[in-house]
């Protein structure tokens, strides 16, 4: 986890009244802190949506890590997909009390061009600035992140980065 790739200026608050923390709606960014710090994990869930990126990104073709098959998904996934995929599965979640992420699974997300990058980080990010999601995480490779990637993901607000064992 990277975690200089969190704060994103300008974000709303989520409605007042959401119950987010004792006491009121907090800021995206109060209530990431808190999670992380272990502050709301006793009282609160916590659900990530998963957008699968199938074996995009990724240079190699290892036997151990077939994504089409482990996750059936067989075809890119578009913006339009993803936005509506995570609208139907924020339909199941109980905001009131669940800290939801949004991830990008199943590829080396930042392996794949960057303006297909930042089409399905605009999904993700508009979520989260009107209140229906809490945060942004995607898997990558570490040698997929440098400084210019960090300021890209920053931008649009992911949290949470996992790097994989790749074969490099």
């Amino acid at each position: 986890k990277v975690s200089n790739v969190r704060k994103v200026s300008g974000t709303a608050a989520p409605p007042a009244g959401r119950g987010r923390e004792a006491g009121g709606a907090a800021c995206r960014t109060e209530c990431v802190d808190k999670y992380e710090a272990g502050w709301c994990k006793k009282t609160m869930k916590h659900r990530t949506i998963p957008v699968f990126v199938p074996h995009l990104g990724c240079p190699n073709d290892c036997s151990f890590c077939n994504q089409k098959k482990i996750t059936g998904v067989t075809e890119e996934v578009t913006p339009q997909q993803a936005d509506k995929l995570i609208r139907e599965a924020l339909e199941t979640v109980d905001r009131e009390n669940t800290f939801v992420e949004i991830g990008f699974f199943g590829g080396s997300f930042t392996g794949i061009p960057p303006s297909q990058q930042e089409a399905l980080l605009a999904v993700a990010r508009r979520d989260v600035r009107e209140g229906r999601a809490d945060a942004i995480r995607l898997s990558t490779r570490p040698d997929y992140i440098d400084s210019e990637i960090l300021d890209r993901l920053s931008a649009y607000g992911v949290t949470t980065i996992e790097l994989g064992v790749q074969s490099l």
